[in-house]
């Protein structure tokens, strides 16, 4: 009996049944004679990761585009805000009120430390209202405004300090504009006195 008659009654079989019980198996396939077996939990580490990748990817390009349009609106807030402010041409107006700061600057290089920060302050102030009257007109009522909005009680305070001052100024106006006349009438009578002894003398 050969070989092939021994295995006559198998004829009709595979000659690889492993193969044939792993292809029933729903977690393995056979390429080319061999049996591939399916790793679930790598199966489903790895979907996750696509998920997990493609959803940050989303969100990353919603705050990118959300950031972009707020920095967006900024600028032309800003924009917008300088040109309501600033009436006058910077150069060469900024360069005086920066000359007159470095000047109180040089001025109170040799005093103490209060007057050495006052001083270039109230230089570069004054120049800054001088060399441009609508900017800094603007600016101070900005600067109001935002007082206004995030210092309430502090506006309050300083609206009665120059109120009280302004009040203070007008009454001495009011005695001025009164000892004037007596005023005027004592010189012109010094003035008399000094000629009359000019004369005699």
């Amino acid at each position: 009996m050969t070989q092939r008659e021994f295995y006559s009654d198998r004829s009709g079989e595979s000659p690889l049944p492993a193969a044939q019980e792993v292809s029933k198996s729903s977690s393995a396939q056979v390429i080319d004679g061999k049996s591939i077996e399916k790793v679930n939990s790598l199966e489903l580490y790895s979907r996750n990761a696509r998920e997990w990748a493609g959803t940050k990817q989303e969100s990353m390009l919603e705050k990118f585009k959300y950031y972009k349009a707020r920095f967006s609106t900024g600028v032309a807030k800003t924009s917008e805000k300088y040109k309501e402010i600033v009436k006058e041409p910077l150069l060469p107006q900024s360069l005086y009120v920066l000359t007159a700061t470095l000047l109180g600057s040089v001025l109170a290089r040799r005093k103490g430390g209060i007057t050495r920060f006052l001083t270039p302050s109230i230089f570069g102030l004054v120049a800054f209202g001088i060399c441009m009257p609508k900017t800094f007109q603007n600016s101070k009522h900005s600067l109001s405004s935002l007082e206004s909005k995030y210092f309430p009680e502090f506006k309050v305070k300083q609206d009665m300090v120059t109120a009280a001052i302004s009040d203070n100024a007008d009454n001495l106006k009011i005695k001025y504009y009164n000892i004037q006349p007596v005023i005027t009438e004592q010189v012109t009578r010094a003035r008399r006195a000094v000629e009359d002894w000019w004369k005699k003398s």
